[in-house]
């Protein structure tokens, strides 16, 4: 897991320590590829990815240490390249997540049209329904009436 790429970067440090090119830039480079293979190797899980990035940041320091070239300037460039990648990585989660938001909205508003869709048409049918009932009461009320007029004139 990340305990291999910890190897790598602490290799990729002293290969280019050998080779003479351990600048500032290039320990940047290294720490932020290794900070960006471990990120998504965690899924960028919150509380991995703060003790994965501590171990890159130790690990770095570790080689420098090692190498005699803890300075100032390269803890910055390491510490510089392990916020590149997080940034970066940080990014694409906020792009996915927006992404991911904005289907949901959409399906949710798409969802709520429907219904007030169907509660219309529900709201359409019972005025039809209760329409009807009040002509039907209504029109039984008129013959019932119109019965009793009648019941009335035959009694006298």
């Amino acid at each position: 897991m990340s305990k291999k790429i910890l190897k790598e970067l602490k290799e990729d440090l002293k290969l280019a320590k050998e080779a003479n090119e351990l600048t500032t830039e290039n320990i940047g480079k290294i720490v932020k590829n290794a900070t960006t293979s471990i990120l998504k190797e965690l899924k960028f899980h919150k509380e991995m990815t703060t003790d994965a990035l501590k171990d890159v940041l130790d690990t770095t320091a570790d080689s420098l240490k090692e190498f005699g070239e803890l300075t100032a300037q390269n803890t910055k460039a390491s510490s510089d390249g392990a916020q590149k990648a997080l940034k970066k990585e940080l990014n694409k989660k906020s792009k996915k997540i927006e992404k991911v938001y904005h289907i949901l909205t959409d399906d949710v508003k798409k969802d709520i049209g429907e219904k007030i869709d169907t509660f219309k048409a529900f709201s359409e049918l019972s005025m039809d329904v209760l329409q009807h009932a009040a002509d039907g009461a209504n029109q039984r009320a008129h013959e019932i009436l119109g019965e009793n007029k009648k019941s009335k004139k035959k009694k006298k």
